[in-house]
């Protein structure tokens, strides 16, 4: 791709010298169309963001252009604002203004990076061109009544493009499903048929989408089998760019890890490793907390519910049973105003205490490894036991939806409870960071 240039006086390159960027084959279609509104449907680490940038620079060079870049909320904006100066030639910058985040360039033409969540600020202007990024997770109204209007100004003729990952069958869906049909010759979008796992080969259902992560040749092959082994639906949606109804359970296929061979109740083997999981009870009267025990090579041990016991009992048992474990390390859930106080209690009084705090990133780690370990078989649930039965039957029921604001909730359906999960998953987490470089199930290299 050829970048482009400010011919004024002189011809002044728009990034800096050290800069390149050569497009890959979906950006190549990307910037090669000539359609008025684009809706680019891509997985993540497509390379989107240096995408943009580059349009960008392509509009900006017709002068007193007015362009736009809309995210759904500040830290996506700011990224696209950062990354913009970090490779915009400072010679054609005329000024900024960091408090209207805007840049205005030698020829007058005028970005501003807005925000969704700020839908008055949205309104009254006749914009050339806007590219709305992650625009799955904006919201629809804010499209259609504040940002498209902007484009029918009397003296401009806008055009836009989408650039998101799928979030479910939402508005964004409809607008890429118009890109496919030719009786609306303004739009244009790509599809990209996917019928097989990356690496692996597995065939998985055909569901619609754009442009998969792994197609991009700039993004590790080593970062591609990490994230392989997250929950199926959420790997489709995250990274294989697919448009899904829902993401559903997280643990499906948890019966086949129950293995009759698996003893419970085991005691603890002679310099064998043994990680304790601890849910605290938030209450301390009513509710269940648990304690799950797994050796280095995932198989659950052992499992004590404990419902209605208060704060100290609960600590007593979990001391007590990391050491009947060749003195295991207990994770601990430190979440809330009793949680992280718990963790520090029980860590005066037993030495291998690790507190775990859930953040929605935290939590989806958390139940991704658990996931990973479901679905490569590596973890081992003891068969016809009433607490390992228990827990299979939360694990059915244990799923992740998409919030308001795009973050996967990951919890059991209404009605139902989590706490052996959350047990177990910690439990899982300190054999994880104990056998750090640990290997699938089975090579797919």
């Amino acid at each position: 791709m050829t970048l482009p240039s400010f011919q004024l006086e002189r011809e002044i390159p728009v990034f800096k010298q050290n800069y390149s960027y050569t497009p890959h084959g979906a950006q190549a279609l990307f910037h090669s169309s000539k359609a008025r509104f684009r809706v680019l449907i891509c997985g993540r680490k497509l390379g989107k963001t240096l995408m943009l940038i580059n349009e960008f620079m392509r509009y900006a060079g017709v002068p007193d252009s007015v362009l736009w870049w809309l995210a759904p909320q500040y830290s996506v904006s700011k990224l696209a604002w950062d990354r913009m100066h970090e490779y915009l030639n400072p010679e054609i910058i005329e000024r900024t203004s960091k408090r209207d985040y805007e840049i205005t360039l030698i020829n007058g033409t005028r970005i501003a990076f807005k925000t969704a969540d700020n839908e008055k600020g949205l309104v009254g202007e006749g914009i050339d061109f806007v590219a709305v990024d992650e625009a799955a997770l904006v919201k629809e109204d804010v499209w259609r009544r504040a940002v498209r209007p902007n484009l029918g100004d009397q003296n401009r003729t806008g055009h836009a493009c989408f650039a998101t990952t799928p979030r479910g069958l939402n508005w964004i869906y409809h607008e890429w499903l118009k890109g496919l049909k030719p009786e609306f010759p303004e739009y244009e979008s790509w599809a990209y048929r996917m019928l097989q796992m990356p690496l692996t080969g597995e065939l998985v259902e055909n569901y619609e989408g754009g442009f998969p992560s792994w197609i991009n040749p700039h993004w590790p092959k080593r970062e591609l089998q990490e994230v392989l082994y997250t929950p199926r639906t959420i790997f489709l949606e995250e990274y294989g760019a697919r448009f899904l109804d829902s993401l559903s359970l997280v643990f499906s296929g948890v019966d086949s890890v129950v293995d009759k061979e698996t003893p419970y109740f085991s005691d603890a083997k002679k310099d064998a490793k043994y990680f304790v999981g601890f849910d605290v009870a938030r209450s301390g009267a009513g509710d269940n907390a648990v304690l799950g025990v797994v050796d280095e090579d995932y198989r659950l041990v052992n499992m004590i519910s404990m419902r209605g016991y208060g704060y100290q009992r609960q600590m007593d048992e979990a001391k007590a049973l990391a050491e009947d474990y060749n003195e295991a390390t207990i994770w601990v859930d430190s979440t809330g105003p009793q949680g992280d106080p718990i963790a520090e209690l029980l860590s005066d009084h037993y030495p291998k205490v690790e507190p775990y705090f859930y953040t929605s990133r935290s939590k989806r780690d958390l139940m991704d490894n658990l996931s990973i370990l479901v679905h490569t078989g590596k973890l081992k649930l003891p068969k016809e036991e009433r607490e390992s039965e228990e827990l299979v039957k939360e694990m059915r029921v244990f799923g992740a939806e998409r919030t308001s604001s795009g973050e996967v909730k990951y919890e059991a359906v209404s009605g139902f409870k989590d706490d052996r999960v959350n047990s177990i998953a910690l439990a899982c987490w300190g054999a994880k960071e104990e056998n750090m470089g640990w290997e699938p199930a089975f090579a797919i290299f």
